[in-house]
């Protein structure tokens, strides 16, 4: 019995594995493990010893023409494709403009979907793009900054966001990039987009149009183009994929491609300097190398960047002007993570403490009132950033609001420090701490809540000490919080006896609590297990003292 060629072999296996891929259902399970692709290269191994075999007289002569033919129609569809890509970039090239516009800054104001690439690309002090989100501005402007003149910290609200400067595939240490909300101060300059997005695949060309808009009017068309071209090896991919038009998958075969850009800068630019439809229709020139490396930055943007310096207290009076008309019962839409803005600065929050405790009770106790939720919302935040002392005059009440289990759920922070209303909290606590399932709404907060008072029955803590030593998954997210709280009451030895059910990645965590470097007037690590769960933001008086930072380590301020 003759031995098989390893031409049949490979092309039993491709057939095989063809036919596995073409099966809906295995066909994206099978393309994780990379296998669309191993089929492809099985097409090249059945071709490729086709003509070994061939060539070696294992097969008749005639079937090398099966490789010549396979590689010989892929070729010319290669160079058909290079051909017509030449020709399109001629036509391009030919029919583009030159610069139909003589940009000046200190008059004009570019806007431009593509502002924050344009501004660390090309010679522009400041580019403008529309953003509705940001009132009354609506828009964003991007700077290029030098290093010696950047901010490390923007506002909360996100008007102001400070950011590194990427160039030829490297981050220029010598930039970087403001960006705020600002409306264009000067006559405006639109350049917009239109036409085919290069992500979407299609046969050939993909054409874009760029046109340059000013006083209403149209002055200036460039044209771009790019084409999804076969690659110089040949890739072939076979499985099943979703089509977008209909409820059955496609399945088959196809060669990769790759899409490229096609040369459109006329023949009369520079196109080392000028390389883009703005670029070349604006004349702003292309930045290079040495010009990061010796940026000066644009004396234009000096009042820009003294606006960005002011924003940030500008934000917070506007959001306590907003807490303030909230508090008098405006149904206001809140800014964009109010809470988080009002709770940045907790010492100007406690004379609002007796006001936004009432106006919360209002807002969680109606279901009719518009924004009442994102209202209520932010100021539970606010509520939760505040200072002992000043917390300490609405604890009784927050206690009473979270009677409701609907307030309590929502809002687990105020839920903990409802305790630091005193021990007449504790049989609240106790109670559902003993009753409530494991994996209730609330979970662990029961457990902080006590360590916040800082004492509990002798019932109460041998449960605790239980659930800390059971050797049950169920349990395992609670035994951090657990942990701060069984040394708040004093069973120290009982944890050191038992650290090992603490998890290997949190070891370092609990010798650092337990050293007592964690320790506040609230409790270890201020009374929070390793983290909390996803709120709006913690302020200093609910945060946890030890944070990982490459290493557990003590909050920088804590």
């Amino acid at each position: 019995m003759s031995r098989m060629s390893g031409s049949m072999i490979a092309l039993i296996a491709l057939g095989v594995l063809s036919a596995l891929l073409m099966i809906p259902v295995l066909s994206f399970p099978l393309m994780l493990l990379f296998l669309p692709w191993i089929a492809g290269l099985l097409v090249h191994v059945v071709l490729i010893a086709l003509a070994v075999e061939s060539l070696t007289g294992v097969r008749p002569r005639e079937f090398i023409l099966i490789p010549i033919l396979a590689y010989g129609g892929y070729y010319a569809m290669y160079a058909f494709e290079g051909y017509i890509v030449t020709r399109k970039s001629a036509e391009l090239r030919a029919t583009n403009p030159g610069q139909i516009f003589t940009f000046d800054p200190s008059q004009h104001s570019l806007v431009t979907s593509g502002a924050e690439a344009l501004a660390g690309t090309h010679e522009i002090p400041v580019v403008y793009e529309p953003n509705l989100g940001f009132r009354p501005e609506r828009h964003l402007a991007h700077r290029l900054i030098p290093r010696a003149h950047c901010g490390t910290r923007g506002d909360s609200q996100g008007r102001v966001m400070w950011m590194g400067v990427h160039f030829d595939g490297k981050l220029q240490n010598g930039v970087c990039r403001l960006r705020m909300a600002e409306a264009p101060p000067h006559n405006v300059v639109h350049a917009t987009k239109r036409g085919d997005e290069t992500y979407n695949f299609k046969p050939g060309f993909l054409e874009q149009t760029t046109d340059i808009i000013f006083g209403g009017a149209v002055i200036g068309v460039y044209r771009t183009a790019s084409i999804w071209r076969l690659l110089p090896v040949p890739m072939i991919v076979i499985g099943c994929g979703l089509n977008g038009k209909g409820p059955g998958p496609d399945c088959g075969a196809e060669f990769t491609r790759k899409v490229i850009a096609i040369d459109a800068v006329p023949d009369r630019v520079d196109r080392a300097v000028y390389d883009t439809p703005l670029s070349v229709m604006l004349g702003l020139r292309k930045y290079t190398a040495a010009d990061f490396a010796n940026f000066k930055g644009y004396p234009q943007n000096a009042s820009g960047l003294a606006r960005a310096a002011e924003e940030r207290t500008r934000v917070e009076d506007s959001v306590f002007t907003d807490l303030e008309r909230i508090l008098d019962g405006q149904d206001l839409e809140p800014p964009f993570r109010m809470g988080y803005s009002l709770a940045l600065n907790p010492p100007r929050l406690a004379p609002y403490a007796a006001r936004m405790v009432e106006r919360f009770a209002e807002l969680t106790s109606s279901q009719h009132s518009v924004n009442r939720q994102s209202r209520a919302d932010a100021l539970a935040t606010a509520l939760a950033a505040l200072p002992r002392a000043a917390f300490a005059d609405i604890a009784g009440r927050i206690f009473e609001l979270i009677q409701n289990p609907a307030v309590a759920q929502r809002y687990v922070p105020l839920y903990v420090r409802a305790a630091e209303a005193g021990p007449q909290t504790l049989p609240f606590y106790q109670t559902a701490l003993m009753v409530a399932r494991p994996d209730a709404a609330l979970r662990a907060a029961p457990i902080l809540a006590i360590c916040r008072i800082g004492h509990a029955d002798s019932a109460t803590i041998a449960e605790m000490k239980r659930r800390f030593a059971e050797d049950k998954p169920i349990h395992l997210y609670a035994r951090p919080d657990l942990l701060v709280a069984l040394v708040k009451l004093g069973e120290e030895p009982f944890v050191r006896e038992n650290i090992k059910m603490i998890p290997d990645r949190l070891q370092g965590w609990a010798n650092l609590v337990l050293s007592g470097e964690a320790t506040t007037e609230v409790g270890p690590n201020n009374c929070v297990g390793e983290k909390w769960g996803l709120t709006d933001y913690l302020a200093p008086a609910m945060a946890p003292v030890i944070e990982w930072n490459g290493g557990w380590k003590r909050r920088a301020g804590a």
